[in-house]
């Protein structure tokens, strides 16, 4: 899960009362400071007891709640049960189960095999137990046996 900067922003407000020498503003309205912050005259240093507060407030919490919901949404949206509404296209040579993204998806299982000859052999071998709950993906290459593998 990646919790973007907008979602910290939007669900926490800070109010700092601070001095600045010899501010410079944009326009008469004084909306933008244009005084560069490495001129302020002072730094912000944010005390241990001010972050611990923070992080015992809740907000970290909030916002993780908030970041999950939406993205259990959106994979409803997208892989929820019943939304599947014809096969996935654009993956070549993909048998995909017909049961692949409909309510009976938690019950199918995706066969991945080492080449096009091995996929011919479990299609062989689909064919007797039916194609409703299994599908077929041929991988290219060799597959790295990573029990023994650095991590170089």
């Amino acid at each position: 899960m990646v919790i973007k900067p907008h979602q910290i922003r939007s669900n926490l407000w800070l109010f700092i009362n601070c001095l600045i020498e010899n501010p410079a503003f944009d326009s008469q309205t004084k909306e933008n400071l244009g005084t560069k912050a490495s001129t302020f005259g002072s730094k912000v240093e944010l005390s241990e007891k001010f972050m611990k507060g923070i992080l015992e407030s809740g907000i970290v919490e909030t916002i993780l709640s908030i970041a999950k919901a939406k993205e259990e949404a959106k994979m409803a949206k997208t892989l929820g049960p019943g939304k599947k509404k014809a096969k996935l296209i654009g993956i070549p040579k993909l048998e995909d189960a017909n049961d692949a993204g409909t309510k009976n998806a938690a019950n199918c299982t995706l066969i991945l095999t080492e080449g096009d000859s091995a996929k011919s052999l479990a299609l062989a071998g689909i064919e007797i137990v039916g194609r409703d709950r299994y599908g077929v993906f041929p991988l290219k290459g060799k597959l790295l046996n990573v029990r023994e593998a650095t991590n170089k």
